[in-house]
């Protein structure tokens, strides 16, 4: 067995978190048992199992969904550019460049297949704040122009549902207090 020092590959070598650990990263409201590795196939691991235990101290394993590929869902061409690096909080920066997607570019990932899993990450997204809706409709829309070998008519409809979605559960954004405190004094 060769490290991957050995191996040739540049490192650290980036790698991209998406799917349900991702929401998890975010939300902290999933759990998964499997890891959504954009960028994994490069480093040839064909079984990868992390044993580790929860908040609850249950023993659980985790593991590399060697079929994820990012290809296979709606991508905005810019998702791996604006996602946000997590491998210093993880001390795993002079190997991995590890980051996790954003959580409009996870919307996005879940529209194409659109599960009840997929329906309820968005909207646990949405609750928190975490995407903004004009962002949402901009850059799915943008994925949906670019997009190649997706049933566009599926898609258009699964965006529309989840724009939906984001647009009724993302929380009414309160004025600020310096807002208020201006509009006391005119």
């Amino acid at each position: 067995m060769i490290s991957i020092e050995q191996s040739g590959l540049k490192i650290p070598i980036k790698l991209f978190l998406a799917g349900g650990a991702a929401v998890h990263w975010w939300t902290r409201d999933r759990v998964t048992g499997d890891l959504d590795i954009d960028g994994g196939i490069q480093l040839g691991v064909k079984d990868l199992r992390i044993a580790y235990f929860d908040e609850s101290g249950n023993s659980r394993i985790l593991y590399l969904d060697k079929n994820y590929n990012p290809m296979f869902g709606l991508m905005h061409e810019n998702y791996q550019e604006e996602a946000y690096p997590i491998g210093k909080n993880l001390g795993i920066q002079h190997i991995f460049d590890l980051r996790v997607l954003t959580p409009v570019h996870l919307a996005i990932s879940k529209v194409s297949r659109l599960s009840l899993n997929d329906a309820e990450d968005i909207k646990n997204l949405a609750q928190k704040g975490l995407i903004q809706p004009q962002d949402f409709d901009i850059k799915a829309t943008d994925a949906l122009r670019v997009s190649i070998g997706h049933n566009q008519l599926q898609l258009e409809h699964n965006i529309k549902k989840v724009s939906q979605i984001i647009h009724e559960q993302t929380p009414t954004i309160l004025l600020s207090s310096s807002i208020r405190n201006q509009r006391k004094l005119s």
